[in-house]
């Protein structure tokens, strides 16, 4: 719930926040190949935005998120005060296994 100011009474309302899977993953890891793979098979990759950990981009974001091992996914939050990335918690990366 979020406050938002006005007229008094000040009124609560309920907001949406959207969030983003993002799967970290490296060409050279057997699970990552593995887990793309029946992504792709149960058409459910276009679901998750996938990042190389080799390159650029997946690299800094499991840095600054701390994450040391893949696959592995974050989440990437749009909250009031912008977007905020934070590693899966282990039933969220449970969810997507479980889908396949």
């Amino acid at each position: 719930m979020i406050l938002i100011k006005g007229e008094a009474p000040y009124y609560l309302m309920q907001v949406r926040i959207m969030a983003e899977k993002i799967l970290l993953m490296s060409p050279n890891c057997p699970g990552c190949r593995q887990l793309k793979k029946h992504l792709k098979k149960n058409k459910l990759l276009n679901k998750y935005r996938v990042l190389d950990v080799t390159k650029k981009e997946g690299a800094r974001l499991a840095h600054k998120l701390g994450i040391n091992y893949i696959p592995n996914c974050a989440i990437v939050e749009e909250t009031p005060d912008g977007r905020k990335a934070r590693p899966c918690t282990e039933s969220e990366f449970r969810e997507i296994l479980e889908e396949i």
